[in-house]
């Protein structure tokens, strides 16, 4: 069984993770392509190798990186927000699923 302070990072990563989904979006770049919303996060071992509680830094990464957006996109619900929100959830997502958690 995992100490109570991972299964609540773990729980905090994955409530941050569904509540934001709905409303996350994407901004093109100055050429139309949308950037490749892996590319903004990083690989998640190296962060979970650190020797702290295991997601504590990736649950602080993932706030700051959400925050930011927040700040960049500030127009509540605007269809770019939405679709760089909704990037941004993927993509930490994805990472995620790289993560062995039953080590």
């Amino acid at each position: 069984m995992l100490p109570t302070c991972i299964r609540t990072s773990y729980a905090t990563l994955a409530l941050c993770l569904a509540f934001a989904a709905p409303v996350l979006a994407q901004q093109p770049t100055s050429d139309g392509k949308s950037p490749d919303p892996m590319a903004t996060v990083p690989k998640l071992s190296t962060l979970v190798a650190r020797g702290m509680s295991d997601l504590a830094p990736v649950v602080e990464r993932y706030t700051a990186d959400q925050q930011s957006l927040a700040r960049r996109y500030d127009a509540n619900d605007s269809p770019d927000q939405r679709r760089r929100m909704r990037s941004f959830a993927t993509a930490w997502r994805a990472r995620l699923r790289e993560l062995d958690f039953d080590r």
